[in-house]
């Protein structure tokens, strides 16, 4: 869906992949499980695709 999806978002497409990126960052640096390794792929994927 491209640029239509994140215009869903109040943020827009940079805001959005600023904030998801944030979140996947702090659940790193707290060490909360597996999950926040994989929201890290998943944003890290997403950037890759925004390009």
């Amino acid at each position: 869906m491209g640029d239509t999806l994140s215009s869903r978002f109040k943020g827009g497409k940079d805001g959005t992949l600023w904030y998801y990126r944030s979140i996947a960052d702090r659940y790193l640096a707290l060490k909360v499980g597996p999950l926040a390794e994989e929201l890290k792929r998943v944003v890290t994927r997403l950037e890759q695709l925004a390009e």
